[in-house]
């Protein structure tokens, strides 16, 4: 809205449909995949500082639910973003109004049920990159090369998703900018036709599943 609402709700349409897609787009090409990089890396460069693998790796507990604990506490924190994300977007939505009357949000159907299913899937795309991550951050005792790594990745993900190569579908860094149609490329679906689980959602499952089983081995090894 500071921004000017007028740049994405138009007059004598449905003002949740703009909203809500501004919202996400802003969310899936920026937001989610650097949070995603910056907490993955956060979760293992909290065990090096402190110097506590030893001592976890004491416990009469076996590595694999170490290693379990520490994505469950990343899904967890990715749930409680993509939870505040869909609130604050419906809030935003209501405050608006408040102050533009014109726009009417409150006379029109917000669509949650839409909306939800977007962000689940917006989950599981950035899944890829939680794998991806999770594997750098166990290879490089210096945590400041899998945020580095991360962030340059993001980037080529972007360009190649504006650029549309023919290789995107298979990069996990630009599974959220093309799961969804944002307007800026073609290789998203369309407006209204998007599945509940598609090839993007499956690679980056694939890809999560495949980079978790390279990470045990690794995390195997740590002392």
């Amino acid at each position: 809205y500071i921004a000017g609402p007028e740049a994405y709700v138009s007059m004598g349409k449905n003002p949740w449909v703009s909203n809500i897609h501004f919202s996400l787009s802003l969310i899936s090409m920026g937001i989610i995949p650097l949070f995603v990089i910056v907490l993955t890396s956060s979760s293992i460069l909290i065990e090096y500082q402190s110097n506590s693998w030893k001592s976890l790796f004491s416990l009469p507990i076996p590595k694999w639910h170490i290693m379990l604990g520490k994505l469950i506490a990343i899904f967890f924190m990715m749930l409680v973003v993509c939870s505040l994300f869909v609130i604050s977007t419906v809030l935003i939505g209501y405050i608006v109004d408040c102050v533009v009357r014109e726009y009417e949000f409150v006379y029109y159907d917000a669509n949650i049920s839409s909306f939800l299913l977007k962000v689940f899937r917006l989950f599981i795309v950035t899944l890829g990159i939680l794998g991806v991550q999770f594997l750098f951050s166990v290879l490089f005792r210096n945590q400041l090369y899998p945020l580095v790594l991360g962030i340059i990745l993001c980037i080529i993900g972007f360009m190649m998703s504006i650029l549309e190569l023919r290789f995107t579908d298979f990069f996990p860094y630009s599974f959220p900018m093309v799961y969804e149609d944002f307007g800026i490329t073609n290789t998203g679906p369309e407006p209204g036709h998007a599945h509940f689980l598609g090839w993007i959602e499956l690679m980056s499952l694939i890809c999560l599943m495949g980079c978790l089983v390279l990470a045990y081995q690794r995390f195997k090894r740590l002392r």
